[in-house]
């Protein structure tokens, strides 16, 4: 089996794009890519609910937002893809200010 992690630069939105610390947010999934289902393990310096949208190659929302709470540690969240068509898809994660973005593989 091969193994895939990507890796997105973080940025927080103002008047512009500015880039924040790396280590202010950072997540990644496993397996990736997957037959079905992934752990994405979110890392957060900064308390706060973090929302968590799993987008296709349009942009469109395919998965309901899930929403959870994160104290300064490690948050395990299960993505269920059973139900999606194999192809690319975008996990994005947004709070306090900040949006980081992975990219995910659902495979048949």
């Amino acid at each position: 089996d091969t193994m895939f992690i990507d890796y997105v630069r973080v940025y927080q939105v103002a008047t512009g794009f500015s880039e924040i610390p790396a280590t202010a947010l950072s997540a990644s999934i496993f397996p990736n890519p997957t037959c079905g289902t992934s752990e994405l393990q979110l890392n957060a310096t900064e308390s706060g609910m973090y929302t968590i949208k799993i987008m296709n190659g349009c942009g469109q929302l395919v998965a309901k937002d899930l929403t959870t709470a994160v104290k300064d540690q490690t948050v395990r969240v299960h993505l269920d893809m059973e139900q999606l068509p194999p192809g690319l898809y975008h996990v994005l994660i947004e709070g306090n200010g900040f949006k980081y973005a992975l990219k995910l593989s659902r495979l048949r």
